[in-house]
């Protein structure tokens, strides 16, 4: 699928063109995009829109000078965006702080950690919050060390304990009363992505250190980062452009040292063979050919998936032509997309099943007075409601 097929309005089709200069440097035979009959204000708001600022603002300053209308639109949404990833680097060594102190390993997830990886540049990549990684068996000492260095526990009020069994992941609010940071003792929901083996991560090919601001932090290895953005960006629905792009960025910056046969044996492992491919073809069509591409072996398994291609299609037209609505979030169609993303039949009807029936944390903390199970536990009450908002939702969109 390519962009050019498709009927996209002036300023989406000047932001790809923009942020593909930006996350694949430009060759000789690149044309500069034309900004003729694109809105800067529009341009702007679609960038934010997709949590790409930084990206389109600095490719816009490489097509004008510092006073153009295009520049001075994008610096309104960036600088803001830049001034938040700064606070929440500096929320990540706090965090790495109290956790070190703790004597709790701790491991960068996405991030500020993805931005250098991806682009080298703090600048270039947006996020919402602080995003760590601990062991298991570590979870209930780093609930107790942020908590005593001043961290307010989301999920204090419903009385549950911090336990992996029934959660990957506990979100505090900083000191700063504004920052998010969220510890995650899994890579991803076990009960979403069973196969997943998170313990891949604290073993010497799984992690590295990437200089953020004045401190080396430890991080996830490209081999193993790539297939958990292939993930991540499907539990979102591939709903912002940012997805693709970071994944793009990684191998762009990754792809001459990347071990693409130790990639493919990991999706193998956990069961997301076809969820990278379309990953990796969204990154691909969007983005351009990152300058070192998979061996044929490896591109013959991942990326000659006819189910992986028209998958990639669907969620590239509907992310390029519907960039000011919400359809990514919750429709019968995309239920159905999740469930092909599955690798067989029997994994698919798994999770159709999880997909309706079981909570996400986002809507679990929303409940004022949680009196269902667990999240992910079973049949009850706050899975009933879940699924009776999924209904009214599509209802309502019709």
């Amino acid at each position: 699928m390519s962009p050019a097929s498709l009927p996209l309005s002036p300023e989406m089709r000047a932001l790809l063109a923009l942020v593909r200069r930006r996350v694949a440097p430009a060759d000789e035979t690149t044309p500069v995009p034309s900004l003729a009959g694109v809105d800067p204000r529009k341009l702007a708001r679609l960038g934010a829109r997709h949590a790409l600022e930084g990206l389109l603002l600095r490719a816009l300053e490489d097509l004008e000078s510092p006073g153009g209308a295009f520049v001075e639109a994008a610096r309104a949404t960036a600088l803001p965006a830049v001034a938040g990833n700064l606070r929440r680097m500096a929320e990540l060594h706090r965090v790495l702080g109290v956790l070190e102190a703790a004597q709790v390993p701790a491991l960068a997830l996405k991030g500020p950690a993805l931005a250098m990886q991806a682009y080298g540049d703090l600048s270039l990549r947006s996020y919402a919050d602080v995003d760590l990684l601990v062991p298991p068996n570590a979870a209930q000492e780093s609930v107790r060390a942020l908590t005593e260095a001043g961290y307010t526990d989301r999920r204090a009020r419903f009385g549950r304990p911090p336990s992996p069994r029934h959660w990957h992941d506990w979100g505090f609010t900083a000191p700063d009363g504004q920052t998010l940071v969220e510890v995650h003792w899994f890579l991803t929901s076990p009960r979403r992505f069973p196969a997943v083996d998170s313990g891949e991560a604290w073993e010497a090919t799984g992690n590295m250190r990437v200089a953020i601001g004045s401190r080396m932090v430890p991080a996830l290895r490209p081999e193993l980062l790539l297939p958990l953005l292939a993930i991540h960006g499907t539990s979102h629905s591939w709903g912002w452009l940012e997805f693709p792009a970071s994944l793009a960025g990684l191998l762009e910056r990754t792809g001459p040292e990347l071990d693409w046969e130790a990639v493919e044996a990991r999706v193998r492992r956990w069961r997301i063979r076809r969820i990278t491919g379309v990953a990796l073809l969204l990154a691909r069509d969007l983005f351009g050919e990152p300058s070192v591409s998979p061996p044929e072996s490896v591109a013959r398994a991942l990326l000659e998936d006819s189910g992986a291609r028209g998958l990639a299609r669907w969620y590239a037209s509907h992310l390029l032509l519907e960039p000011e609505t919400e359809w990514y979030r919750g429709s019968p169609a995309l239920w159905w997309r999740k469930v092909r993303m599955a690798d067989s039949v029997p994994q698919g009807l798994r999770t159709g099943w999880q997909l309706l029936f079981s909570a996400t944390p986002a809507e679990w903390d929303a409940e004022e007075s949680p009196d269902g199970p667990v999240p992910g536990s079973g049949p009850g009450t706050l899975a009933l409601r879940r699924v009776r908002r999924l209904v009214r939702r599509y209802w309502q969109r019709r």
